[in-house]
């Protein structure tokens, strides 16, 4: 059974941030105005499409960081192979030590190939290593997809940081035999992860457990504010789990995971 609880890795409050972008080109369609409807209904093309493209970053240690860009890449409404989208597409990236600056600090582009593309439950993940720029702890990672020999591209934007405080720029949640952090904020009851970071070290994490019933979130459109008394979180319990090693979780719940209870 799946359960709609999170395991959480943030120090100081802070979540780590991910950035996406997506974009479905519109498909374009001409009749003359006696057709009847169905004839000048547009065919669906044979064109591969990025429907959404997500991205986040680990820390290797403090030179480098790992970013993982996943794709929904679709053509003929099946997903896209690696194999197909490393010929079909480019993907260039460019960092600027804020958003408001044009002090580019690294640029360049990446091989889509075998080596660093792969298929992961029908999308596709890329891999690639960013250095630490000098003199920078910090930065804002933009990334283009685009496809080759048309205009269509897609771009993503990613905050970078090497200095790796927070415990979501280390560790990371990854499913049994998976070089890749999960995409998803949530795991089911029972399912064995592993929660570990990217240089192999073992270290102890502080499990706080919340067996809390969370009401729906709000619409955004709802202006309106909530009436009666605001919930609390009250703390369940409390257990250590070891970083690198497996494990699940049995009770349908909140856990917020820390590697320093300090910061």
């Amino acid at each position: 059974m799946k359960i709609n609880y999170s395991v959480i890795l943030l120090t100081a409050g802070m979540l780590g941030l991910a950035a996406c972008a997506s974009r479905r080109p519109l498909g374009a369609g001409g009749g003359d105005a006696q057709r009847s409807a169905s004839q000048s209904t547009a065919r669906p093309t044979n064109d591969p499409v990025l429907v959404g493209v997500t991205s986040k970053f680990l820390a290797l240690d403090s030179s480098a960081v790992r970013v993982y860009v996943y794709v929904d890449a679709v053509k003929d409404q099946s997903p896209l192979s690696a194999a197909d989208f490393g010929q079909l597409y480019n993907l260039n990236y460019v960092m600027y030590s804020d958003y408001g600056s044009r002090d580019r600090l690294a640029y360049g582009n990446v091989p889509l190939s075998a080596a660093n593309v792969m298929s992961v439950d029908g999308k596709l993940v890329v891999q690639f290593e960013l250095k630490r720029p000098k003199d920078h702890d910090a930065g804002v990672l933009l990334m283009e997809i685009s496809q080759t020999g048309t205009l269509k591209k897609v771009l993503n934007d990613l905050p970078v940081r090497f200095n790796g405080q927070r415990d979501s720029d280390r560790l990371a949640v990854f499913e049994q035999n998976s070089d890749v952090p999960l995409r998803r904020h949530f795991v089911a009851q029972n399912e064995p992860v592993l929660i570990r970071s990217l240089d192999g070290n073992a270290k102890p994490l502080l499990v706080t457990y919340y067996g809390h019933g969370f009401d729906a979130a709000a619409s955004p459109m709802n202006t309106t504010p909530r009436t009666g008394v605001a919930k609390k979180l009250t703390v369940d319990s409390t257990f250590t789990i070891g970083s690198g090693q497996n494990v699940s979780f049995a009770r349908e719940g909140l856990y917020y995971i820390v590697s320093d209870t300090t910061q």
